[in-house]
């Protein structure tokens, strides 16, 4: 199986600061919003990383970079897949060598998950370990077709993240943060994560 790690964060928000403020219902006469953008965007990051980290669902155009021990077909796990940009492995000499696209190997971006299938398959260095790396791009390029029910787990997490913004407060005792179980239901029809 793929073992997959973000390369980067990617910059700017996945989804327009205006539209999460909209849904709070701060505007710009409203005192309690002013100044807080920083925050509301900082929320909205976070509620983006929960979504991805339950579901594997990427809401940003991000890259990815993942590692197989020796040769094997696999399916990339993150989504939606946009691009495999490059397929590279080690030979006998530890040289790290680019793979040929429709040549040395096919990729099939249809369907939730992504299939990478060799054609060609060298002899790897003697090493147990990360002897192929795997570089794609995932998520969605732009927030308009973001679905919407991602749209609606993001408002409510972001949401929640705004109005409880600590666990307790002097004399009041608050629970910590708990997914709304409508959050939860909208995550687990949509994942696209896979336990082996």
């Amino acid at each position: 199986m793929l073992k997959v790690q973000k390369i980067a964060k990617p910059k700017g928000l996945p989804y327009p600061l205006d539209k999460v403020k909209d849904h709070l219902r701060l505007t710009s006469d409203d005192i309690s919003g002013l100044g807080e953008d920083g925050l509301i965007a900082a929320y909205i990051t976070a509620a983006t990383d929960f979504i991805y980290t339950e579901t594997w669902e990427v809401l940003q155009s991000t890259d990815f970079k993942g590692y197989l021990d020796d040769w094997e077909d696999f399916y990339i796990y993150r989504g939606p897949v946009t691009e495999v940009t490059s397929i590279k492995y080690y030979d006998v000499d530890g040289t790290l060598i680019t793979m040929t696209n429709n040549v040395d190997y096919e990729t099939d971006l249809s369907g939730k998950h992504v299939r990478v299938c060799f054609n060609n398959k060298p002899t790897l260095r003697d090493r147990n370990f990360n002897n192929i790396e795997v570089e794609f791009k995932a998520g969605y390029t732009d927030f308009r077709n973001i679905p919407d029910d991602f749209v609606a787990a993001l408002m409510l997490i972001a949401s929640d993240f705004y109005e409880v913004r600590q666990s307790t407060s002097v004399g009041v005792s608050t629970t910590p943060f708990e997914v709304p179980a409508s959050v939860k239901a909208i995550l687990a029809n949509n994942s696209r994560r896979v336990f082996t």
